[in-house]
């Protein structure tokens, strides 16, 4: 899993995303990351984020369990 969050989101904070988060790495800790970016909530922040976050798809779907 892939959390992605602007650190100037108003839609909600950072902490509303680590929960979850630290919930995904007690189940399976090396495939959950969190990653705060500069941002708000809108396109320019996903579009910034995509590329890392399909290389770690990507990643994830080719590793072994």
């Amino acid at each position: 899993m892939w959390i992605v969050r602007g650190d100037h989101d108003m839609v909600g904070s950072a902490v509303m995303s680590a929960n979850p988060h630290r919930r995904m790495l007690k189940i399976q800790p090396r495939r959950a990351g969190l990653h705060i970016i500069d941002g708000d909530h809108e396109w320019l922040a996903f579009r910034d984020a995509l590329p890392d976050a399909l290389q770690y798809v990507d990643r994830q779907c080719c590793a072994s369990s």
